[in-house]
């Protein structure tokens, strides 16, 4: 399913025709309400933006669990830094992360590791 956000009717109709399934008009309806109901609540898997500081609070609302923000512009400034809590209470993990995290996995699986158990005595 694909969702666009425009702000006029001209522009909904353009994007119906390039096949979105919903369009939301931002100038006349809630970004965060409309993609929770069209998703029945569980946000947008992978929500691109190219504006920037202006949306993406709305994005982090909008974006499921787990889901992806990609913002590859910044129409109306620079976004503000984001505190880690609330990436965490998204489980947003960074591509960096998610790359590291794959390499460790393939590499352990691999065996191309040596290995030592290590068993650590419990605290307390």
């Amino acid at each position: 399913m694909v969702i666009g956000t425009v702000s006029t009717k001209e522009k909904a109709e353009l994007a119906f025709k390039a096949g979105c399934d919903h369009v939301i008009n931002y100038a006349e309806q809630d970004f965060v309400t409309e993609v929770k109901r069209i998703t029945g609540n569980s946000g947008a898997e992978l929500i691109i933006d190219g504006v920037g500081k202006d949306t993406f609070p709305g994005d982090l609302e909008a974006v499921s669990l787990r889901g992806t923000i990609v913002v590859f512009g910044s129409a109306s400034g620079r976004i503000d830094p984001i505190s880690p809590n609330v990436l965490q209470q998204n489980q947003f993990a960074s591509a960096v992360a998610a790359y590291l995290i794959t390499c460790w996995i393939e590499t352990s699986c691999s065996c191309a590791l040596k290995m030592s158990p290590r068993v650590y005595k419990q605290a307390g």
